[in-house]
């Protein structure tokens, strides 16, 4: 990690940086960054495989944060895939499941208030057997969030803030 020092209209600001990400990882901003588009797995194997890694699913607080992944997700979902809701799906890591309608960071337990980048019609009741409680990014809706099954197999992103094992 390394510290920057700005000068600004007299004010001095002080903010990290990522100085660098460990082999497979991106950086933006004060996180890292693991896009896992081939083994794909259930939203909670997902969370798991995360926290393997010291990890968790990522957490999306802003439109510039959200537009970061999807352009990454955008060069690594095949072509064929995006046109697909299912297999242009990637796992973040917000869900109802603890109470529906009430959306959180599941490993921050924050809910998800301030920023959101739902899909038209989303979130929806799956039908009305509210069965969908976990979030995905979906390609072929730009990247836009769509509530689904946490049984189904999706890509995920796995993310590490400042001070994490995998900043180097």
């Amino acid at each position: 990690m390394k510290w920057s020092v700005c000068q600004l209209l007299g004010v001095t600001l002080l903010s990290t940086v990522v100085s660098a990400c460990q082999s497979g990882w991106n950086g933006y901003r004060d996180s890292c960054y693991q896009f896992n588009v081939v083994n794909k797995q259930s939203w909670s194997d997902a969370k798991n495989e995360c926290h393997k890694v010291n990890a968790h699913l990522v957490v999306i607080e802003t439109q510039e944060e959200n537009d970061f992944l999807a352009a990454h997700l955008n060069g690594l979902i095949s072509s064929t895939d995006i046109h697909h809701d299912s297999a242009s799906s990637v796992w973040i890591g917000g869900s109802d499941d603890d109470t529906e309608g009430f959306w959180e960071w599941s490993d921050i337990n924050k809910l998800i208030l301030e920023y959101t980048n739902w899909a038209p019609g989303e979130p929806d009741t799956g039908g009305g057997d509210h069965d969908e409680d976990c979030i995905s990014m979906v390609g072929r809706r730009h990247f836009q969030w769509q509530d689904r099954r946490c049984s189904e197999s999706h890509s995920y992103v796995c993310e590490i803030t400042e001070g994490s094992h995998a900043v180097g």
